[in-house]
């Protein structure tokens, strides 16, 4: 398409999406950089740009691009979405990106996306109820969608209203049967109740969706290792590690376990 066209942006972008898929990022910022030339002034290019910024933690520069796609377009509504995730969870900054996210919302009411996401920054600007009231708004605008619920049930354990909690994870179930961190979730609050069984169970339920989901083996381990089941536990953790080799806290309780009893030393160093 290049070919054809080397002004035409479309391809532009979609070659930077592939780079970006393969971890190219040299490539990534070449194409970027030739969109940008062709069209300085598209909120397209300008929010692509902004967002591979954001990506390489080149934060101020990231801000730079979403505000001018927003100055090029201030009813675009995706450059506002991206300069609230910049400030939600790059620069750390909840109230920008509540005010980010209300100005997206401005534009488009039905949008689940920003509430869930107006919600959060919510949450960790410490406004629970406003957060809770923005999360159920995105399960009425999206019910298929299982974030909203899953949110408002780890608010809920956070203020260690686990009742509740279960609930909301139940009801993250009942969207989505496979949603696996939902029984997690269950399962960290069955344990904080001391209801230990219970969350084995829901662990082993996790394993059952999705076998090769490290996190739960992991907790499986750790439940098992407070039980002094420790064959069982080192069991656990050597799946999680098969299954996903970044797993540092099986590392780490491995060596440990191994230290303590003085076994297999080297390997455990």
């Amino acid at each position: 398409a290049t070919q054809l066209e080397p002004r035409a942006i479309p391809p532009l972008l979609g070659l930077a999406d592939v780079a970006l898929k393969q971890g190219n990022t040299k490539q990534v910022e070449s194409y970027l950089q030739q969109a940008l030339a062709v069209a300085p002034q598209s909120v397209e290019v300008q929010a692509a740009w902004g967002r591979y910024l954001y990506l390489q933690k080149r934060f101020p520069e990231a801000e730079s691009a979403f505000k001018k796609a927003i100055a090029f377009d201030p009813k675009a509504v995706a450059p506002h979405l991206d300069l609230g995730d910049l400030y939600l969870s790059g620069l750390r900054k909840p109230k920008e990106a509540i005010e980010a996210y209300r100005a997206a919302l401005a534009l488009d009411q039905s949008h689940a996306g920003a509430h869930y996401k107006l919600g959060q920054a919510l949450a960790s600007n410490g406004e629970f109820e406003a957060a809770k009231k923005e999360l159920q708004e995105a399960h009425l605008l999206a019910p298929n969608d299982p974030l909203p619920l899953q949110t408002i049930g780890q608010l809920h354990a956070m203020r260690q209203e686990y009742e509740k909690a279960l609930q909301a994870f139940t009801e993250t179930l009942k969207v989505q049967p496979k949603f696996v961190q939902a029984y997690l979730a269950r399962g960290d609050v069955y344990l904080v109740q001391g209801q230990t069984e219970k969350a084995v169970t829901e662990y082993q339920e996790a394993l059952r969706v999705a076998p090769n989901f490290a996190p739960a083996h992991v907790k499986i381990g750790m439940l098992y290792e407070s039980m002094k089941r420790t064959d069982e536990a080192e069991k656990a953790y050597l799946a999680a590690i098969e299954n996903d080799a970044q797993q540092s806290i099986a590392y780490n309780n491995l060596a440990w376990s191994s230290a303590e009893r003085r076994t297999r030393l080297d390997e455990a160093l």
